[in-house]
């Protein structure tokens, strides 16, 4: 057959898994990040995007769809809602985790902003307080990527997906280490 009528062969990404250094790089830079007046909490609000992808595993359509109820502060989880096949769940806070989250949440309470249990985990100022989008979050940690110098093999800046990619492979490297039947 005629290979003009058939669609292009669909590309496999490689995922860039994150080390260690290059997490403590990123976070460096975005504790550099100057404040601006139009987004006062740019930087916890990424902060706490890079901090709770990296040790949730969380999709970004999850991580922007929370808000303040889906953190429980005595279970130490979050209550990911209708997900993926429309399912929800609830998922467990590390260590890490729990310290960025109440960081980032003594923050806003010292200045004094206007919170609900409705209002969106990571707000963007600009937008009146409403949640950011998938894609104005990927926006805004790209350049910390490029800044950080952080790239693929292929000399491409990262996916916001690979920090899940991430997550996954430290998830199966700490239970092989720890006996744990990782096939169950």
């Amino acid at each position: 057959g005629d290979a003009r009528l058939f669609p292009p062969r669909h590309q496999v990404v490689r995922p860039h898994l994150f080390t260690n250094e290059e997490l403590v790089r990123l976070l460096a830079i975005i504790s550099e990040l100057p404040a601006a007046r139009t987004s006062p909490f740019r930087r916890e609000n990424l902060r706490l995007a890079i901090a709770l992808l990296y040790t949730t595993g969380l999709r970004l359509g999850e991580l922007v769809r929370l808000t303040l109820g889906d953190y429980d502060p005595r279970e130490h989880t979050l209550l990911i809602r209708e997900s993926k096949f429309h399912k929800s769940r609830l998922v467990p806070l590390s260590t890490d985790g729990i310290r960025e989250i109440d960081q980032y949440l003594d923050a806003g309470r010292t200045r004094q902003i206007a919170i609900s249990p409705e209002s969106p985990l990571l707000w963007h100022h600009t937008r009146r307080g409403t949640a950011y989008t998938g894609t104005g979050l990927t926006n805004a940690i790209r350049p910390l990527l490029r800044a950080a110098h952080i790239r693929t093999d292929t000399g491409r800046v990262p996916r916001v997906h690979d920090f899940r990619r991430t997550f996954a492979q430290q998830a199966l490297l700490r239970w092989y280490r720890t006996g744990t039947d990782v096939q169950a």
